[in-house]
């Protein structure tokens, strides 16, 4: 009886919470973190936790800064550094994605970078486009090769200094020089089995496991 009567009551509760929402909202008992707003009307990122139980904006309805749900932020302030445009691509370039690959959608009535500035990352502050940190250039100590080849960065041709880097590229390997097998493999050389009257290719580098015998090696 007692369990009965709670569970009455927690769905009383809920239904109360729901009534309560104030106008252009519903009531979640599992709410978006990042909730859309005059700011920012599609947000990018967002993490995956919930908010429980609250009160959100419906479907096509932001919350400006007085903390209402409207649909049109028209005259809404913006952040520092930020514009009000009447559409823009849904797709906002970063610090680390300069020219973003996007889907061709546009938002309506959003804020975005002043000219000279940028989004420092996805969601975040607009900052002068020259502070933003120098990229990580892509070198064979950073980039990932798949089993049996190798990172290899190619001579560039350049006329006037600074130089670009080389750009690193994976080829396939010649001996196990440079080649890395996960803990409990080795690298051995593999003879293609062909026959006597034909040209046989040449060996190649494998990792197998260790101890395990293979009559492919040579």
């Amino acid at each position: 009886m007692e369990w009965a009567l709670l569970l009455v009551f927690g769905s009383n509760l809920l239904v109360a919470h729901a009534k309560c929402c104030p106008n252009n909202e519903e009531f979640k008992e599992c709410g978006t973190a990042c909730e859309p707003n005059c700011n920012n009307t599609n947000p990018q990122v967002c993490t995956e936790q919930c908010i429980l139980n609250v009160c959100q904006c419906k479907q096509g309805f932001f919350r400006n800064s007085a903390g209402n749900c409207v649909d049109s932020c028209y005259g809404e302030p913006c952040g520092d550094n930020e514009e009000r445009l009447n559409s823009s691509s849904i797709c906002e370039p970063t610090c680390d994605d300069r020219n973003p690959v996007c889907i061709l959608i546009a938002v309506q009535d959003v804020c975005r970078c002043v000219k000279g500035y940028i989004r420092q990352y996805a969601n975040g502050p607009c900052i002068p486009t020259r502070e933003c940190p120098p990229p990580i250039p892509d070198t064979c100590e950073t980039k990932q090769c798949p089993p049996g080849t190798i990172c290899q960065q190619d001579e560039v041709f350049c006329k006037r200094p600074p130089c670009p880097a080389p750009p690193p590229r994976c080829v396939r390997a010649r001996n196990c020089n440079g080649i890395r097998c996960r803990p409990g493999y080795t690298c051995q050389m593999i003879v293609p089995p062909c026959l006597p009257d034909i040209q046989c290719p040449p060996p190649f580098p494998e990792c197998v496991p260790i101890f395990s015998p293979d009559p492919r090696r040579g």
